[in-house]
């Protein structure tokens, strides 16, 4: 699946689990692109698996839910504690052990023929 069709996967997917209005598509598509691009580093993949996308589209709801608490770690209001998680490290915690083990092999056979 290409990029685009996989954010418009997560994009969809994300309207339907959260209140998104049709003015915050915009912010929901560029969570999605950025988490998507962030995850085809952190396994090196050129296009993410479906089977990837759900850590993806989690990430796109955290950073949703986040929103507004942009820089807070914790916050509490009403006898109610929330406490924000960084998006990033979760992301490349759920995928730590999901590379691609071709990009490993391709990357040590650039450096190998003086390619790097």
């Amino acid at each position: 699946m290409t990029k685009e069709a996989a954010v418009s996967v997560i994009v969809a997917n994300v309207v339907t689990l959260r209140d998104v209005t049709s003015a915050d598509l915009p912010k929901v598509t560029v969570f999605a692109r950025r988490y998507y691009d962030s995850a085809c580093t952190i396994t090196g993949y050129a296009e993410l698996p479906d089977a990837l996308l759900s850590y993806v589209e989690e990430a796109v709801v955290q950073a949703w839910n986040k929103r507004g608490a942009e820089g807070l770690n914790s916050q509490s209001a009403a006898g109610v504690s929330e406490q924000y998680i960084d998006v990033e490290y979760s992301l490349r915690q759920n995928l730590r052990f999901k590379h691609n083990p071709l990009a490993t092999v391709f990357s040590a056979v650039q450096e190998v023929d003086g390619n790097a």
